[in-house]
């Protein structure tokens, strides 16, 4: 499966089989299959393979702090303007009960809709975009972040997704760019700053990640732009 995978001392190859066993043989072979197209069929080195494994879990560690931020931020916004009248546990089969529920907030001291929000992500935002009128470019944003959320909570590789050559990894790298500039926008704004921040200094840290994810990626992002 990897005859053109390059090691340069034996630690790097029993690296190589402790972590091919814990995260998968098939995720490594994907990243080598891109890698050996990117370096034109020549070699592979364990080094750039297992930088990218490396940079993909720390920028889902980041992308975690921040996403949870974004979703604590939809609570408090929606708490802040509505209420319920009684306490009510809405979870994902009642959800839709909230539109006839929502009463407005009017600076109560007390919520019974925060101790009561139990939705998942998906039924929160639902409330959200009609409740709070939402544009439609902001909804794509909504269901960008969401997309993204799903992604690094079911640990998935976010630079190659599902690609499995140079050109859908290129494709799948200008679409994440789209959601972390969703995700920013969407951010507090007290939280932005430092949320760029967070992204550039990952993408910069020329000792551990290679060339190619700094050129094609995250790299490019300032000002919130992507």
């Amino acid at each position: 499966m990897f005859e053109k995978l390059e090691f340069k001392n034996e630690k790097e190859r029993k690296s190589f089989e402790k972590f091919k066993l814990i995260k998968g043989e098939y995720l490594h072979k994907q990243i080598y299959n891109v890698l050996l197209e990117l370096h034109n069929n020549e070699k592979v080195t364990y080094y750039e393979l297992s930088s990218y494994i490396r940079f993909d879990k720390n920028l889902r560690d980041l992308l975690y702090k921040y996403l949870a931020t974004f979703e604590e931020n939809i609570k408090a916004n929606l708490c802040r303007k509505y209420d319920v009248n009684q306490f009510k546990i809405y979870k994902k089969e009642n959800y839709k009960d909230l539109f006839n529920d929502l009463i407005e907030n009017n600076g109560k001291e007390e919520s019974n809709l925060y101790f009561g929000l139990k939705l998942e992500l998906f039924q929160l935002l639902d409330i959200y975009e009609k409740k709070f009128d939402v544009t439609e470019i902001v909804k794509k944003q909504l269901e960008s972040v969401r997309m993204l959320r799903n992604d690094v909570m079911h640990h998935s590789l976010l630079l190659f997704g599902n690609s499995k050559n140079l050109e859908e990894t290129n494709e799948n790298i200008f679409y994440l760019s789209k959601q972390l500039n969703a995700l920013y926008l969407l951010l507090p704004k007290e939280y932005r700053v430092g949320f760029e921040k967070d992204i550039n200094l990952l993408n910069y840290d020329e000792e551990h990640n290679p060339k190619f994810v700094m050129e094609l990626c995250l790299g490019v992002m300032k000002n919130g732009i992507c």
